[in-house]
């Protein structure tokens, strides 16, 4: 799991850097924890009830962000005003 979200990370800052649109490096990033999440949920009994706060937590939050990074607005590139020479 670690190695999977090295990567995604990597690729939207390498994105971000460029310029490049993130939105879907971010919804990457959501589905993937939504997977871990699901993925976790086989072994939630056998957790200590702190793993299964920080797993559970950790999720959401990964997921929150994702869908936000996906869904928030961009800026518009600025165009040149013909006064701008």
């Amino acid at each position: 799991m670690g190695y999977r979200d090295a990567l995604i990370g990597g690729l939207l800052a390498a994105s971000a850097l460029r310029g490049s649109n993130t939105r879907g490096w971010f919804l990457a990033s959501a589905g993937a924890d939504a997977a871990d999440l699901l993925g976790g949920m086989s072994v939630h009994h056998e957790m200590k009830r702190s793993q299964q706060l920080i797993g559970l937590g950790g999720a959401l939050v990964g997921v929150g962000t994702g869908l936000w990074g996906a869904a928030r607005r961009t800026k518009a590139k600025a165009t040149p005003s013909p006064t701008d020479g």
